[in-house]
Formats: structure tokens, C-alpha cells, sequence
């Protein structure tokens, strides 16, 4: 018998529906769980890829294309990666704010996005690295803070984090444990594994230098940014799915 034939009296066989259909022109069907599901996916072949370089590197293995895969380097494809996922976090972020109904605050939303926006430039241009040596020159900054920038960072963050507390505790349970876990994921890689990684640091010139610990810090760091985005971009399609009325997000 045909795998596709059917006994009689049974309905007919159904194909799945695509994750993502196209329903009229303020409909869309989404399944966010195969968009999470991608997205991982996308990181964990990343991921090997760029431990394949890191152990290229501490063997002295010849590896191809080591700069375009490493994560730590600017401009090569997990900064790309990672730009796209700021920049879909930034127009979902958008989406919610202009889909926000009657009594919703949508301004919250919007700054959100355009603060999303300029860290997906920020990744893609790598423009806070150009206060690493004026503040480690003027402060005599070493050790945890070699990477000046991250005292910046941290003002940065905790100023953000008073404006939007308010915000952050209006929303759903669920949404705001996710928001929660994005951020402290994201912030833990950026600012904390930052700061290890710089305490791990060693210049050139530095006797018997070993780049591996400082390496493995370094991916650690661009992990974490990575899955925290990803569990914010999880949080908001699921938050679209619930609050959104003219917008229809299936999870599946």
C-alpha cells in the first residue's frame, strides 16, 4: 500500500502548514517557535565554527576564513548575525508600539525599538570600542576594566534600567520574566564576560602569552548576547500573539 493512501472511512491526509503564510493584508501567521528554533540553530553551526577557529588558533592549525568566523572580530558573519537579530528585535519592538490598543502606551515601544536600532549599529560598526583608550589612558583604567568602555556601559544601563522599570513592571507576567531574562543574558555577556574577558587579557609582547582563556571569555560573552536576544525576540512575538488584535502570531 502507498505510503500516502488511506483506509476508508478516515479523513484525508493534511500537509503541515508553513511557518509563516501570508493571510490578507494586516493577517500574518507566524510560528515563533520555528523562528526560535532557526535562530538557534543559525547560533549553534556559528558556534562550532568559530570554536574551530579558536582551536586553530591554540594549535596553530591552519583553519580558512578565520576572520570572517571568529566572534570576537568586527565585520565578518556573526556580527552580521548578530546585527540581524538586533535589527528584527528593533521592528518587532516597533510593531508592538504602532499595534498598541486603546489605552496602551505605544512611546515605550517605539524608544525601545529606536534604543534596538542604534545597538544594531553599535554591533555592526563596533563604535564603543573607540573609547577603550581614551578612558583607560585618562583613568588609568587595567584589569576588569582594561575595556574602558564598560564604564560607560554600566551608567548606560543602569540609567536605562531606572527609566524603564516602570514600563517593565506594567507588562504580563510572562512577558516581563522574559524581558527580565533577555536583559540579564544579554547585559551578563556585554558588561560582565566583558569585564572577565578583559581581566584575562594579555598584550602583545607578554611573556609565554596565552590568548586561549581570554578566547573561550570571549565566547562566552558573544553567546550570551546572542540567546538573550533571542529569548527577547521570543518575548515579543509571544507578546504580539496575545495583546495584538489585528495581528495573528500561531505558535506551534
Amino acid at each position: 500500500m502507498s505510503q500516502l493512501s488511506q483506509p476508508s472511512g478516515r479523513p484525508p491526509l493534511v500537509p503541515p502548514a508553513p511557518p509563516i503564510v501570508a493571510a490578507g493584508a494586516t493577517e500574518v501567521e507566524v510560528s515563533s517557535r520555528w523562528i526560535v528554533r532557526t535562530l538557534a540553530s543559525i547560533t549553534a553551526i556559528l558556534l562550532a565554527l568559530h570554536l574551530a577557529v579558536v582551536w586553530s588558533y591554540h594549535t596553530g592549525v591552519s583553519f580558512p576564513l578565520r576572520a570572517r568566523l571568529y566572534m570576537d572580530a568586527e565585520a565578518n558573519l556573526p556580527t552580521f548575525f548578530s546585527t540581524a537579530l538586533l535589527l528584527l528585535a528593533a521592528l518587532l519592538l516597533w510593531l508592538v508600539g504602532s499595534r498598541a490598543g486603546a489605552g496602551a502606551p505605544s512611546r515605550p515601544w517605539r524608544v525601545l525599538s529606536l534604543v534596538f536600532l542604534a545597538i544594531a549599529a553599535d554591533e555592526a560598526g563596533g563604535f564603543h570600542e573607540l573609547l577603550i583608550d581614551p578612558l583607560a589612558a585618562a583613568f588609568d583604567l587595567s584589569g576588569a576594566f582594561r575595556f574602558a568602555w564598560v564604564v560607560v556601559g554600566i551608567a548606560v544601563v543602569a540609567v536605562f534600567a531606572a527609566a524603564f522599570l516602570p514600563f517593565l513592571l506594567r507588562l504580563p507576567p510572562r512577558t516581563r520574566r522574559l524581558f527580565a531574562t533577555a536583559a540579564a543574558l544579554y547585559v551578563g555577556g556585554a558588561l560582565g564576560m566583558e569585564m572577565v574577558g578583559a581581566s584575562l587579557f594579555q598584550e602583545e609582547g607578554t611573556p609565554g602569552r596565552n590568548m586561549l582563556p581570554y578566547m573561550l571569555a570571549a565566547t562566552v560573552e558573544e553567546l550570551l548576547e546572542m540567546v538573550g536576544v533571542q529569548v527577547f525576540i521570543y518575548a515579543l512575538l509571544r507578546h504580539l500573539r496575545e495583546t495584538a488584535p489585528l495581528l495573528d502570531l500561531r505558535i506551534r
